[in-house]
């Protein structure tokens, strides 16, 4: 009986410790709290967080038109006693337009400069000069001022050929979009039409020379009578609204013989009329692309 007791006595002091070492494990959790907390600031200004600011899930529509081939471009150059009239033929055009937002059109015009036609007349000394070839024509005459009359020179400058104006800027809108543009009176049976006047920026590419223009136009769409306003017209009529003038020597158009040499009498006889700018006049039709 003796030994058995001896022998719990290990038994009984090691509880006693085990005890002794959880009462203080639990003591000191329930002091780490306290040491460690922040106390609030009352004076600290909590900011909720920042929503998402919502979006515009509708995509704009952004429709396709391309110009007919019998869109072109009307000139006249000369001074009030000696005036000459042509016309120079729009090889390409394409636009690009969401009708709701007119602003953020964006396009460009192709001018085949081997198109030009002078219309005759009885006074032709604005562009006469003795070293030109006997019953040689004011659109022969003009074709080499534009440096496209020798078929070798265009084939090592093809770039001659052709004038370029790219849309930029579209502002001073009568209507932000097409389907507020003035009605327009007498339409077409069965269509509807809406008017809408803008001016155009860009730049003319001619010659060589790369110049900023800006073009006052008046645009006509038209849509069937049955489509919705917010639909893409069906086409589009654009005039220039008033003349345009170019400068030809800004664009390095200037007098030239058959051999393609300089002028200089001429030039400077043109320099005495005022008649170094050319106004343009342009009547384009568009019609819109539709994607199969």
């Amino acid at each position: 009986m003796i030994g058995v007791v001896a022998a719990l006595m290990p038994l009984r002091a090691a509880r006693r410790v085990l005890g002794v070492a959880t009462s203080t494990f639990f003591a000191g959790l329930a002091v780490l709290p306290l040491g460690c907390s922040r106390q609030p600031d009352l004076d600290e200004v909590f900011e909720p967080p920042r929503l998402a600011e919502p979006t515009n899930t509708t995509p704009p529509v952004v429709s396709e038109f391309r110009l007919t081939p019998d869109s072109h471009v009307e000139l006249t150059f000369g001074s009030r006693k000696r005036r000459v009239q042509g016309r120079v033929g729009v090889t390409q055009g394409q636009l690009q337009l969401d009708v709701m937002d007119l602003a953020s059109a964006r396009g460009s015009l192709t001018f085949d400069l081997l198109t030009t036609v002078i219309h005759e007349s009885a006074d032709n000394e604005i562009a006469s000069a003795e070293s030109e070839p006997v019953g040689s024509s004011l659109t022969e005459q003009s074709l080499r001022w534009l440096q496209v009359a020798d078929p070798v020179l265009l084939a090592e400058q093809p770039q001659l050929r052709y004038a370029q104006f790219s849309i930029q800027k579209i502002g001073k809108l009568s209507a932000p979009s097409a389907r507020e543009g003035q009605e327009v009176h007498p339409a077409p049976v069965g269509m509807l039409l809406r008017r809408v006047q803008l001016w155009a920026t860009g730049e003319l590419e001619l010659h060589g020379f790369r110049l900023s223009h800006t073009a006052p136009l008046s645009a006509v769409f038209q849509w069937r009578r049955d489509a919705t306003l917010d639909s893409p017209p069906e086409r589009i009529e654009i005039v220039l609204s008033q003349a345009v003038s170019v400068d030809l020597l800004a664009h390095g158009i200037v007098p030239r013989d058959a051999r393609g040499d300089l002028l200089a009498e001429t030039l400077a006889e043109l320099r005495k009329l005022s008649a170094t700018e050319a106004r343009l006049t342009a009547r384009w039709t568009a019609t819109r692309v539709r994607i199969p």
